[in-house]
């Protein structure tokens, strides 16, 4: 029985450039990047930069949501991108929403980024997640499953080698 993963990718599509779906293919890693970044501010304009009573829920659904979606649409061999940039992200969008929206003074916005930081967590715990996930489940390298012995090489003779002549590697022990 063959997994999805298993299948190689469409005849188009190489493996290195094909998102979580096979089919489809993958955003480069600014792509990542920009999806994230996107909805993250999204989500800090429609929260706000009032952390009085914790991070506002819009900037959670919004950072989890582009977190996410990044991971998932990233061109395979550009998931470690996906992986290591919620927190950058995240801190980058509520320092600068807070100095351009609201005129706060960077230490206060600071001050909220230090109260996102379960929410800068949680978000890269589950990039990482996603990320060593689709590592595992999408090889870039397609290794052979070999059942067959050691392979004799031909000598160059065109005579079949003698024991002195096969490679010590290949000799089985026991």
């Amino acid at each position: 029985m063959t997994t999805a993963s298993a299948r190689p990718a469409p005849a188009g599509i190489d493996r290195h450039h094909a998102s979580v779906l096979p089919a489809l293919p993958g955003l480069p890693w600014y792509g990542a990047v920009l999806v994230a970044l996107v909805l993250t501010v999204i989500g800090a304009v429609i929260g706000g930069s009032n952390f009085g009573n914790g991070v506002p829920a819009a900037i959670w659904i919004f950072f989890l949501v582009g977190v996410i979606l990044a991971v998932l649409a990233v061109r395979r061999r550009a998931v470690f991108t996906a992986m290591v940039q919620p927190p950058l992200i995240g801190a980058a969008v509520i320092l600068l929403v807070g100095k351009i929206i609201d005129g706060q003074a960077f230490v206060f916005s600071g001050i909220n980024v230090v109260k996102c930081f379960p929410m800068l967590a949680v978000g890269t715990g589950i990039a990482v997640v996603l990320g060593l996930v689709r590592i595992a489940a999408q090889p870039l390298r397609r290794t052979p499953v070999s059942t067959a012995g050691p392979v004799r090489r031909a000598a160059p003779s065109g005579h079949a080698p003698s024991s002195d002549e096969v490679d010590p590697a290949d000799r089985q022990t026991g």
